[in-house]
């Protein structure tokens, strides 16, 4: 059984690219309001320096699952775009 880090900074160098892949459901009801609101953080996102890539992409069916994924350049633009978001 292999150990899964608590946090990118056990395993990365600090000038490699970060990959962040996050998963999120909400409430059936609440699909729509979080869907904008993913919006309006990847838009965010996309303008923090050293952002690579900020995607959300939405399940088809159910429509309450989101996945957010995100390319930064390095290990400190990944740590200050977490700080501003």
């Amino acid at each position: 059984m292999t150990a899964v880090p608590s946090s990118p900074a056990q395993t990365l160098e600090q000038d490699a690219a970060v990959y962040v892949v996050s998963y999120i459901v909400v409430a059936p009801k609440a699909a729509a309001t979080a869907a904008r609101l993913l919006r309006e953080l990847a838009q965010a996102g996309r303008t923090d320096e050293g952002n690579q890539r900020f995607e959300i992409l939405e399940r088809i069916a159910p429509e309450n699952q989101f996945v957010i994924v995100a390319i930064w350049n390095d290990l400190k633009a990944y740590e200050a775009g977490r700080i501003e978001q």
